[in-house]
């Protein structure tokens, strides 16, 4: 599950460079000021088996996650929520599966991704973007098919 749109941060720095339009700031603003998700803090320690915040991307983040659990985790990036413009950007793209590519690991979201029971994710309101198996490392899914993830984000020296 993540607790929220995934993409932002990552168009913000765009923004930020002068790479996109950002008429408003949102996306800026999405970059400059993340809100780390405490919101969710006390109501995800009865619920959630692992969290991490997605600061390197969600693939990449998620990885880490199915490092440290020693499973494997599957991500269908066509459940991803984005924002209103985080989905007008992916429209405008030529290549869609890229475009779902891009925002799922450029990072600085500061939202949440996190492994929990499904009933737990209908509790607290949260998208279910994927699931759990036996294995190990991150399969990633778009319309279906897999999807090689890359590095998945942000790879620390």
């Amino acid at each position: 599950m993540v607790s929220g749109p995934i993409g932002d941060g990552g168009l913000g720095l765009r923004a930020v460079m002068g790479q996109l339009d950002d008429p408003d700031g949102y996306l800026a603003d999405r970059y400059r000021l993340p809100r780390p998700r405490l919101d969710l803090a006390r109501s995800l320690g009865d619920q959630a088996s692992a969290c991490a915040d997605i600061s390197d991307g969600l693939i990449a983040d998620a990885g880490h996650i199915a490092r440290a659990s020693g499973v494997a985790l599957r991500l269908d990036l066509d459940r991803m929520p984005l924002s209103p413009v985080g989905a007008a950007w992916l429209a405008d793209q030529a290549d869609r599966r890229q475009g779902l590519m891009t925002l799922a690991t450029s990072g600085d979201d500061y939202e949440l991704v996190l492994t929990a029971p499904p009933e737990a994710g209908k509790m607290l309101g949260l998208p279910v973007i994927g699931v759990i198996e036996a294995g190990e490392g991150v399969e990633v899914r778009i319309d279906g098919t897999p999807a090689p993830p890359g590095r998945g984000g942000w790879t620390h020296p």
